[in-house]
């Protein structure tokens, strides 16, 4: 998602919920999917931008993570130590839901 809403500096929309994303921070894959800069000027088009991350994932998620809070340091960080990535130990998810029915 942060890569279409970067080549689309058109687009606005009202909440973006990333979790535990990967931006390829050791640039070890040439795939397109991957070859994006963030653009800095998204979080201006996006009205609430939330990030789950955990510190038990892998290290490349944890940079990516870093990248993404540097180039928009507004983000509401949802920092976890116990859910790694928030598919084999994060069986419930309830901040998830919480976030998702906010209205704000």
């Amino acid at each position: 998602m942060l890569k279409y809403l970067s080549l689309n500096p058109n687009i606005k929309i009202k909440q973006l919920i990333l979790v535990a994303p990967w931006l390829d921070p050791e640039h070890t894959t040439s795939d397109f999917l991957y070859d994006t800069k963030l653009d800095p000027t998204l979080a201006g088009r996006v009205g609430r931008i939330d990030l789950f991350v955990s510190s038990d994932d892998e290290q490349s998620v944890l940079d990516s993570t870093k990248e993404i809070h540097k180039t928009y340091p507004n983000i509401k960080m949802h920092e976890f130590t116990d859910k790694g990535h928030f598919c084999e130990k994060a069986l419930q998810f309830p901040e998830l839901l919480e976030v998702i029915t906010c209205t704000q």
